[in-house]
């Protein structure tokens, strides 16, 4: 990539730190966005510049300088609805961004999820052509109306992509975030498996195809990143093998999971905190999510590696680490 005013948002999370390292390893130094505060100790060191905002106009200048912008910033979580929180940073971060990068004439690389693209209930792997049925959340309602808000940008002439990550593994996340169930797993407080499946990537073959998309792809289009097809129980028993432990051995029943369903959705109605065993968390990990990435493949030459690294790699940094941060 040339050198020049790279911007990237959410630089603190998972994907972000990764889209970082490979920056700085092909020479390019980005500005990245946080929110105001310490920075986590994980990111002491990095040769980048850090710009902290408040708000979202602030992005927005930021974004307006920017010859390419990287957005990756979002928040997560098991809400069952929008709340105030998820549209503050899914929704109006995304419309600062792209209003500054339709100011400045550069290019927007957005990052969304492959949870927008929904899921097959026969259990087929969905594209973006052709999309599967809905899955249930704020979070997946708010990235859904940022990702539309980009390609309407698009279709106006802004320079802006989309890329949809599948489920992410491998070290560094310090949030314990994606790969919290391998965290789990290692500590044995995992009995169950979850009966649905997913598309799991390496997040440093993503972060790669985020760069590949930014200089490959094109205007308007959207690129599904994933790697293999897994159910869950498959996935655990290969997580298990290479650490060397036993795997959980039943899935998790559906009287079982209706009851956490239940009794999650009262803690969020109680507390404003939805845990990730309530009705919607329990809802996204039953379905039969299979992604299908040839697009990537083929118009961003792009390649995800084998998941047994991402894998290895997971396991080894989450033993090291106590809890979330």
């Amino acid at each position: 990539m040339s050198e020049g005013f790279v911007l990237v948002t959410g630089a603190t999370g998972f994907l972000g730190r990764h889209l970082v390292l490979a920056l700085l390893a092909s020479g390019v130094r980005p500005h990245c966005l946080r929110r105001a505060g310490p920075l986590p100790d994980l990111f002491a060191g990095l040769p980048v510049s850090w710009l902290a905002i408040r708000r979202p106009a602030e992005a927005s200048r930021h974004a307006e300088r920017a010859r390419l912008v990287f957005h990756c910033a979002a928040r997560t979580g098991t809400a069952p609805r929008p709340n105030r929180r998820l549209r503050a940073a899914n929704v109006e971060l995304t419309r600062a961004v792209l209003a500054g990068v339709e100011r400045g004439g550069g290019r927007l690389v957005h990052c969304s999820t492959a949870l927008t693209l929904g899921y097959d209930p026969a259990g087929g792997a969905v594209d973006e052509a052709h999309p599967g049925v809905p899955l249930p959340g704020g979070y997946v309602a708010t990235k859904a109306a940022a990702e539309a808000m980009v390609l309407d940008g698009a279709a106006r002439g802004v320079d802006a992509l989309v890329v949809n990550p599948c489920y992410l593994l491998g070290p560094g996340d310090h949030r314990l975030g994606s790969t919290r169930i391998l965290w789990l797993l290692l500590r044995r407080r995992l009995p169950f498996w979850p009966v649905g499946s997913n598309n799991f990537a390496d997040v440093r073959d993503v972060a790669a195809g985020l760069m590949r998309a930014a200089e490959r792809g094109r205007r308007g289009e959207r690129y599904l990143l994933g790697g293999e097809n897994l159910s869950w129980r498959a996935l655990l028993e290969r997580a298990a093998r290479l650490a060397g432990i036993p795997p959980p051995h039943r899935s998790l029943p559906p009287a079982v999971a209706r009851w956490l369903g239940a009794a999650g959705d009262l803690v969020g109605a109680l507390t404003g905190r939805h845990p990730l065993l309530n009705r919607v968390g329990l809802a996204i990990a039953s379905a039969p999510c299979r992604y299908d990435c040839g697009k990537a493949r083929r118009a961003l030459h792009w390649e995800s590696g084998a998941l047994d690294g991402a894998l290895r790699d997971a396991l080894a940094w989450l033993a090291r680490r106590r809890g979330p941060a």
